[in-house]
């Protein structure tokens, strides 16, 4: 079975980063192939994702939709730009309907501003998700997630110096605080230093209530999209329907693979927050060290 990563891209920024570390583990053979999904009209972040298909045999390019080829391929016609950000309100369920119901495929997406991923990830993720076909989806173990951080505070990973974070998508220190998210960097720094990765696992976790978790790390099998073909209904964000309504009408519980372990920069609301900090930086100056080490 193919293993395909997919990635909602369009910031070149972050991916230079994510590049590093799937080129590093591509060569492993931890995957096979990876998908860039162009969802961006910013022309420097365009020239940096089909660079990577220029520089890298195993990434392919999937380009930005027309408003025509969303409108016929997912019966959805909206679309605007924020802040000179093309932002389609049905991009991402066109990729999802043109590349994710390969059903000889297993796929994991990434979001583009994954920033940092431990060794084995990729490889132990893909294992467990292929021996485990009763969920439908795998998260994987994710820094910077707001019901993540309430398990890693509840295991002892993260502390409560800034607040609790409740097991809630929206918690407010999960999702809308810049130094929280700051915060949960520096913490997780500060145990990369020390050695203590490990602090953040734990056994997998069966969401038996279908909640919601951000989907910065999923793992999804092709031959299970493949049954809605792949189609995000109108009036639905695709996040709510893959990790909410979808795994409840197949009466597949999610589950998060606690034994990897993968950094996300941050959210919408956090991000201009973020960008005051250094934590990017530092995270542009790991990537070399650790794949290097």
């Amino acid at each position: 079975m193919k293993k395909i990563i997919v990635t909602p891209a369009g910031r070149k920024q972050y991916l230079d980063i994510l590049s590093k570390y799937l080129n590093h583990y591509h060569n492993l053979n931890e995957f096979d192939e990876w998908h860039l999904w162009c969802n961006t009209d910013v022309l420097e972040d365009i020239d940096c994702i089909y660079s990577l298909e220029d520089k890298y045999n195993f990434v392919r390019v999937l380009s930005t939709p027309t408003a025509e080829q969303i409108a016929t391929t997912c019966n959805c016609d909206k679309l605007w730009h924020d802040g000179g950000q093309l932002v389609y309100s049905c991009t991402i369920p066109y990729f999802i309907r043109m590349d994710s119901t390969d059903k000889d495929a297993v796929y994991l997406r990434l979001d583009d501003d994954i920033v940092f991923i431990e060794k084995d990830s990729i490889k132990k993720l893909f294992e467990f998700r292929l021996n485990n076909l009763d969920n439908f989806l795998v998260y994987g173990n994710i820094v910077n997630n707001a019901v993540l951080s309430n398990i890693h505070q509840n295991i002892g990973a993260l502390d409560y110096a800034l607040g609790t974070v409740r097991f809630d998508a929206f918690d407010y220190l999960g999702i809308y605080s810049g130094q929280f998210a700051q915060h949960v960097h520096n913490n997780f720094f500060d145990k990369y230093e020390k050695g203590l990765l490990d602090l953040y696992k734990f056994e997998p976790f069966v969401l038996t209530d279908y909640s919601k978790i951000s989907i910065q790390c999923i793992s999804y099998f092709g031959s299970d999209y493949a049954k809605f073909d792949g189609i995000i209904p109108m009036a639905v964000h695709e996040e709510d329907y893959q990790s909410q309504i979808r795994p409840e009408i197949e009466n597949k519980k999610n589950i998060i693979f606690g034994d990897s372990l993968f950094c996300h920069y941050a959210s919408g609301l956090h991000r201009g927050y973020m960008e005051t900090t250094n934590i990017l930086s530092k995270y542009q100056k790991l990537v070399d060290e650790y794949l290097g080490g």
